[in-house]
This record gives structure tokens, C-alpha cells and sequence, in this order.
């Protein structure tokens, strides 16, 4: 009886150390992510694709960004804009590991790579944070995102390696918050670190804010001696941040004499399709382009336009234009587990009574998120894309993660498993037949 108990013991101890399970799905997912990044032969996998894989090709021969106004129509989209305007260095990454075949998909090469980084970080945490896998299974959106090429991914990569560094005791901006062993290297790598999520899209803007409310939670949490040391830590790196992100900033505007949005409006207008130029006349506007402009009701645009089914389609697994999906049932039923795991997650912070200061920041932070794709569909374009509330999946993650007890729970576990393998299933049984060539 005894040697059953020990060999059982052992196995759990096994299990935990290498999450064999774990490393199945995750293989499985990438097999999806592979099938779908490289069995597409055409341009439609996502609409995006269409600008950010010619920004792509252009960093396979070129290191610095170019003058835009030297460049013909083939970069631009039917809104004028074009991705070779971005201070992220996405596409110049991308199009270097884009050289690594020459296969057609080759520009979509990146993303793999950068997934390929987050799960095995997933991987890395799990004898010591099982929760911190759920940041990657959360839905399978989120794999769609890094199967074909698009800068979005690469802001998401930033917001997982924050959630790490916040989440593992002895990670680099934890040991310069606490002055504890700190590595020389450690803050021109975190420096470029948060420098990079300032050069991301705005949305992913979140990032910064979520991470800056840990911080500041952290710090009235010490004593005071050791509280202004880490302020002082806390000021040197923001001063790193800020030297690389302002470098960065000024090469861009240099090249424009220092009048860069003056010519990213002059291009616009140039650009822009009729109905996408902002000088134009409200009623000759494309469907869903400044609908506030247009004069439609800001109520109309919230229970006319279909919003918020979109919306919650496309954040659950909806691929494609909007034309990619499954039955209804599988959105219900999804959210109805998400639900759970949030009511879970709420009824362990106020049992314990701790992390519920971190509790109300994330769901104002995902309010937040949720305000800003709104604000965008109305005002700028109608574009209820899933994708946007992206930023605010670290942030609910790492509510989860500081409840370590949480992931030992076999409602929660159960839970979760289920969800990964509801998404598991949208992603192989919708997306890669429909997707991937088949």
C-alpha cells in the first residue's frame, strides 16, 4: 500500500515537472497554426494581410524604414495608411525571418516563431504557476493571430513577456523592484522591453497602463525605507524607457524634418480611396466609416449594426472576414465557461480577502479596453474585431496567476480544460479545413 502511494506521489511530481499534457495540446495547437499559416495560398486568410505583407517583403531587402512619400500605391491601404509608418519593428523582424525559406508564406515565418516563444514560456511556468498556460488557451483567436502576418501579434508577444516578468519571483523586474541581485543587464533589457510596448498599436497602450498599476499596487505594499528605494529603481528604468522609445521617435521624425504628421495626413488624403478621405463629404463616406459623421445614432449603432454579436464572435473564434464560424451554440457555451472561471476567480479574491485592489484595476482595465474598441467602431471605422480586447488577456491572466491556489481547484481545472479544448476544436475543426487549404 505504501509503495502504490510513493509510485503516485511520484507520478504527480513527474507530471508537474514536465507537463506532458501541456506540451500535447500545445503541439497540437501549432500543428493548426502551421497547417493554416502555410497550406494558404491566397491573400484572404485575413484582410489585414494585405497591407502588412507587403510592409513585410520590404524588410527582406531593406534594414531602415523608407520615406513614405517615396513609395508607390502597393503599400497603401484603401484608407491611406500604410504599415511602413509604424515605429514597431515587427515587419523588420518578420521580414528577416522571412528569408529563412522562400516559400510563399514565408512573410507569415514570425508569428510562428514568436508562439513558438510563448508556449514555451507556458511551459516554463508551469511547475510553478499552472494558471500561467491559460494566457495562451484562453481562445483560439488568439492562435489565429500569430497565423498570418499582422503586428498584432507581436504587441500580444510584448504583453505575455510582461505578465512573465510580473509573474515569476525571480525575473528581472522583480529583482529591480525588490534591489535584490539585479543584473547589469537587466535594465537595458526591460528598458527595451516596455520601450517596444510603447511603439505598439495603441490599444496595446493597456499594456503599459496595466503593468504601471501593478507596480504602483506593489509599492505601497513595502515599507517605507524599502519603498523609496524602489521608487528610485522604479525612475531609472522609466528613464531607459524612455532614451530607447525617444531614439526610436526622433529617427522617425528626422526623416520628416521633424513634421511627421503633417505628411502622414498629406499621405492620407493623397492615398485614400474617395470614400475614405476625411475632406470628403459625410454622405458619399464607405458603410461603416464614421458613422458618427454619417449622422447615425449613437443607440442605433449599438443594436442596428450587430456590435456586439461581432464582437463576442470574433474574440471566441470567428476567422477570416467575419466568414469563418460555427453554430451559435458553441459561443454560448463558451461564454458561459469564461463566465465561470471569472465568477471563480472573484469568489477566491474576497474569500481570502487578498489581490481585491488588483480585482476592481482589471475589470476597470478591461472596461477600459472594451470603451476604446467602441469608441473606435463609432467614431473611426466599424470594425468590432475581437482581436482589439486582446491587450486585456495578461491582465486577466495575472489576476489568476497571483491566486496560486486557484489552479488547484477542480472546478477551476475543469473549467479550463474544457475551454481549451472547446477552442482547441473551433481552431482545428472550423478554422484549419476552411483556412488551411482543404
Amino acid at each position: 500500500m505504501s509503495g502504490n502511494t510513493v509510485t503516485s506521489e511520484t507520478t504527480k511530481q513527474t507530471l508537474k515537472k514536465y507537463p506532458i499534457a501541456l506540451a500535447v495540446f500545445f503541439g497540437l495547437v501549432f500543428a493548426c497554426m502551421f497547417t493554416i499559416a502555410f497550406g494558404v495560398r491566397t491573400d484572404d486568410v485575413h484582410p489585414d494581410e494585405l497591407q502588412s505583407r507587403p510592409a513585410v517583403l520590404y524588410y527582406r531587402d531593406h534594414l531602415l524604414p523608407p520615406d513614405v512619400r517615396e513609395l508607390d500605391d502597393s503599400y497603401f491601404s484603401g484608407y491611406g495608411m500604410t504599415r511602413l509608418w509604424e515605429l514597431n519593428p515587427y515587419y523588420v523582424l518578420a521580414g528577416k525571418a522571412s528569408l529563412m525559406s522562400g516559400d510563399y508564406a514565408s512573410f507569415r515565418i514570425f508569428g510562428l516563431l514568436l508562439a513558438f516563444a510563448i508556449m514555451v514560456l507556458c511551459l516554463r511556468m508551469h511547475p510553478k504557476n499552472r494558471v500561467f498556460a491559460f494566457v495562451f488557451a484562453l481562445t483560439p483567436q488568439v492562435w489565429y493571430l500569430f497565423s498570418y502576418a499582422t503586428s498584432d501579434a507581436f504587441d500580444f508577444f510584448l504583453g505575455v513577456v510582461c505578465l512573465y516578468q510580473l509573474v515569476k519571483e525571480d525575473s528581472f523586474l522583480n529583482r529591480v523592484f525588490d534591489g535584490k541581485d539585479v543584473k547589469p543587464r537587466a535594465y537595458p533589457l526591460l528598458g527595451l522591453l516596455f520601450a517596444l510596448v510603447l511603439m505598439g498599436k495603441k490599444n496595446y497602450y493597456l499594456t503599459a497602463l496595466w503593468v504601471f498599476c501593478v507596480l504602483i499596487l506593489k509599492l505601497f505594499q513595502k515599507t517605507k525605507e524599502e519603498r523609496k528605494g524602489a521608487f528610485i529603481r522604479c525612475l531609472c528604468l522609466l528613464g531607459v524607457t524612455l532614451a530607447i522609445f525617444g531614439a526610436r521617435y526622433l529617427y522617425d521624425q528626422s526623416m520628416y524634418d521633424f513634421h511627421r504628421s503633417e505628411v502622414v495626413s498629406e499621405q492620407m488624403e493623397l492615398r485614400a480611396e474617395a470614400r475614405y478621405k476625411e475632406s470628403a463629404a459625410p454622405e458619399t463616406y464607405a458603410e461603416g466609416f464614421h458613422l458618427n459623421r454619417q449622422g447615425v445614432p449613437f443607440t442605433e449603432f449599438l443594436t442596428s449594426y450587430g456590435f456586439f454579436d461581432l464582437l463576442s464572435k470574433s474574440f471566441a473564434g470567428l476567422y477570416g472576414a467575419y466568414n469563418v464560424g460555427t453554430n451559435d451554440l458553441y459561443y454560448i457555451v463558451y461564454y458561459l465557461i469564461l463566465l465561470m472561471i471569472w465568477i471563480l476567480w472573484g469568489i477566491e479574491v474576497f474569500r481570502k480577502k487578498t489581490q481585491r485592489s488588483y480585482f476592481m484595476i482589471a475589470i476597470a482595465l478591461t472596461a477600459f479596453s472594451f470603451a476604446l474598441v467602441v469608441y473606435n467602431a463609432y467614431f473611426v471605422d466599424f470594425q468590432p474585431q475581437g482581436r482589439y480586447l486582446f491587450p486585456a488577456i495578461p491582465v486577466l491572466c495575472y489576476g489568476l496567476c497571483t491566486q496560486k491556489d486557484l489552479g488547484e481547484k477542480r472546478t477551476f481545472r475543469i473549467c479550463t480544460y474544457l475551454l481549451a479544448g472547446l477552442s482547441l476544436a473551433s481552431f482545428a475543426l472550423i478554422a484549419v479545413p476552411r483556412l488551411g487549404g482543404f
